[in-house]
């Protein structure tokens, strides 16, 4: 009787949150499905006719009720939703569709929700609305207790209008930290309201756009019950760290895997170096438990299981295994704790638990500290995941110790390319290319290489996804694993690739044969950084043989050029000599992150450089 008394009451503060009839839940005027484009933005594939939160005094829970309106084939995706709540909510929705002048009402059915429990306390809904297509009308309404993550003014699509009331809660003691570029007017105590909000632009090589959305970022400092309780959470990143070593699905992980201790001992009894150590800990965890692809900070309850039976677990099982193991074989061992690039960053005067969502391990040892991340196949210690790179994160060194660890990589993005051209046995231009990787560009490689089924499969992708034709031969040279290094040899039919363009007497060849190289700065003008994430080199030796009958009609000026800072460089040489054409191609970046004032600079400097790079070689047949 008290359940249902409680679902009653649920039930009863939703039907009673809205007060305006054409914002009720549930009430779609058919002006809404008439509408057919935004005024303010004819290009918008969806846009958010209202967006509503309500955190409450009376039972300290959220209220949120969004209506979105789908404008394109594009904006369908629009009706799918990913929540994340700090516990089980409560969640409802409708799609309504315009049929010959009547409004079609499709519920949203529990099938088309799917409910996990992440870890303990943090649950994710994933949601499919049913019956969209161009026109339709999303309705959504959900609750659960507490303030949520975030609160977003602005998103990918516009915003008609955005409204956040926030009344003070007797027990949560939470902090709401504003991000952002667009006004947000106050218009009374505790209601903020933002209308006709334009989308986030996605600009090339662009952190996560989720850091440069207008919106409040929430945090739960503590839990407050005059005379019977007060816990506190996040009121700085020390706390944060005393906290998490309390907690049983984190610092409890050290204190609980005792089944770690036979290896440990092999390790301690050893004869091999602290670096010889730490790799072979490192292996050992990443062969015993494979990343299941979920970011945590924490480990769900079945970790011990996931190691000894399913063999794979979310990152936290990982990595805080990987930790656990190097203590006990008296490794100085720590955990550093993260937000994804994909989560957003961390705001070092802003300290959060909410926005923690990885940890890694940092081992120091003769003067030497290095970083490890167990959940990538392919890293090695000393090197992280791309995912990883994110400025800065927090490591725990002691119960209430910690200090901010720079995440910026200690490798680069090297691709060499070596191109050989010449004429085949049926007086067709071939070229073979052979790319090796390094670094970054090793890590991308192979893991596109693997993902796709290696040789087969991979050509399959270059031919396919990469629109990539004339491909007559295809394989590996050299994967050199421990050293992040990798050889491949393509044979590429030039003229099936349009690399020929024979006019008779004159054939030009351009000799930039798979290389890639484009200007990915072409809009007028730039609103956010840059970043490269980390630095790239990119070098291209040719040798072209002017075949017997050829003779070299014209070739492009040499070029040496860089940035003004100084941070971007480029080489082009050429020469001929003995009818052989050697070019020498160097593109560098030493810089990760440009400031968007230096947008122009680096557009420029890429224009250039494809500019130069899109001129043929120009030879002539002998008469």
């Amino acid at each position: 009787m008290k359940r249902l008394l409680l679902i009653l009451l649920i039930l009863t503060d939703v039907a009673c949150w809205g007060q305006d009839t054409s914002t009720k839940f549930g009430k779609i005027p058919i002006e809404d499905l008439q509408m057919t484009r935004y005024e303010y933005d004819t290009s918008a594939i969806a846009v958010v006719l209202f967006d509503k939160g309500q955190l409450l005094k009376r039972d300290s829970k959220f209220y949120r009720h969004l209506r979105i309106k789908i404008l394109s084939t594009a904006g369908t995706a629009k009706a799918n939703f990913i929540i994340r709540t700090p516990d089980k909510g409560f969640i409802s929705g409708y799609t309504f569709n315009l049929e010959n002048g009547e409004i079609i009402k499709s519920k949203l059915s529990n099938a088309n929700i799917y409910r996990e429990e992440i870890v303990s306390g943090i649950v994710v809904y994933k949601i499919f609305f049913p019956d969209v297509k161009v026109g339709s009308v999303i309705d959504l309404e959900y609750s659960h207790f507490g303030p949520p993550f975030e609160w977003r003014f602005q998103d990918q699509i516009p915003v008609i209008h955005s409204e956040l009331l926030l009344e003070e809660t007797d027990f949560l003691v939470f902090k709401k930290t504003f991000y952002g570029f667009i006004p947000v007017k106050e218009e009374k105590q505790g209601l903020w309201v933002a209308n006709h909000v334009p989308p986030l632009k996605i600009e090339p090589f662009m952190n996560y756009y989720g850091n440069y959305v207008t919106k409040f970022q929430f945090e739960i400092q503590a839990i407050s019950i005059p005379g019977v309780l007060h816990r506190e959470f996040a009121t700085s990143w020390e706390k944060v760290g005393e906290r998490l070593m309390e907690f049983i699905d984190f610092g409890g992980v050290f204190r609980n895997s005792a089944f770690l201790n036979d290896k440990a001992k092999e390790l301690r009894l050893s004869d091999l170096s602290v670096e010889e150590k730490v790799t072979a800990a490192f292996d050992y965890i990443r062969d015993n438990i494979k990343w299941n692809g979920n970011y945590s900070v924490l480990v769900t309850r079945e970790y011990m299981k996931n190691y000894s039976k399913n063999h794979s677990g979310n990152s936290a099982e990982v990595n805080l295994l990987l930790i656990s193991l190097l203590k006990k074989a008296n490794i100085n061992a720590y955990p550093v704790v993260l937000s994804t690039r994909s989560n957003g960053l961390l705001n070092p005067s802003s300290p959060s638990i909410s926005m923690l969502n990885h940890v890694i391990a940092l081992v120091k040892y003769e003067n030497t500290t290095t970083l490890l991340d167990a959940t990538s196949p392919y890293v090695k210690p000393g090197v992280l995941p791309e995912q990883c790179l994110n400025l800065s994160a927090w490591a725990i060194i002691d119960t209430q110790v910690g200090e901010w660890i720079n995440l910026n990589p200690n490798t680069s993005n090297i691709q060499t390319q070596f191109i050989k051209i010449d004429l085949n046995t049926n007086k067709e231009f071939v070229a073979e290319v052979t790319n090796e990787y390094s670094g970054f560009a090793y890590l991308n490689w192979i893991e596109k290489y693997e993902g796709e089924g290696k040789d087969d499969g991979y050509i399959n992708y270059l031919q396919l996804d990469k629109k990539i034709i004339g491909i007559v031969d295809y394989n590996t040279k050299n994967i050199d694993r421990e050293n992040l290094k990798a050889k491949e040899s393509i044979l590429l039919n030039m003229s099936q690739a349009n690399n020929i363009q024979d006019i008779g007497r004159e054939v030009f060849v351009d000799p930039f044969v798979l290389c890639e190289i484009e200007n990915p700065f072409k809009a007028p003008e730039r609103s956010y950084p840059i970043d490269f994430i980390y630095p790239r080199q990119h070098t291209v030796t040719i040798l072209m043989s002017v075949p017997e009958g050829y003779e070299i009609g014209s070739l492009p000026e040499q070029l040496v050029m860089s940035t003004p800072d100084g941070n971007g460089k480029f080489t082009y040489l050429i020469q001929a000599i003995n009818n052989v054409v050697t070019i020498r191609c160097e593109i560098s970046i030493g810089r990760i992150i440009f400031h968007e004032t230096d947008y122009n600079m680096l557009k420029n400097f890429y224009s250039e450089i494809v500019r130069k790079t899109n001129q043929p070689i120009q030879i002539n047949k002998k008469t």
